[in-house]
């Protein structure tokens, strides 16, 4: 997935997609060890439906995308990695309104 702003354009690998009942362990961001942090990684790419054929580690960064809860009470849940971060170059164009 490509995402776009005006000064970078990223590149994102989905590594998890899946569905889940209430909780919040999914939205961890803090950890108390590296450990840690690679076993959440773990689990939440064993979650998957998809096997995505990449092994996330700690050095990635992660974007975490999830739906609101639907009729059967679960959210579906997407976890992706930066693979691309590149600085859009180009020079201030003014526009007359």
């Amino acid at each position: 997935s490509i995402i776009s702003t005006p000064t970078r354009d990223t590149l994102w690998q989905i590594v998890s997609i899946y569905e889940i009942k209430k909780e919040s362990k999914y939205l961890t961001t803090n950890f108390e060890s590296d450990k840690s942090y690679q076993k959440w990684i773990d689990e939440m790419v064993k979650r998957s439906k998809y096997d995505f054929g990449y092994s996330p580690t700690i050095n990635d960064k992660f974007l975490t995308l999830s739906t609101c809860y639907d009729y059967k009470g679960t959210r579906t849940v997407i976890h992706a990695v930066l693979v691309k971060n590149e600085k859009k170059n180009y020079k201030n164009i003014q526009m007359d309104i």
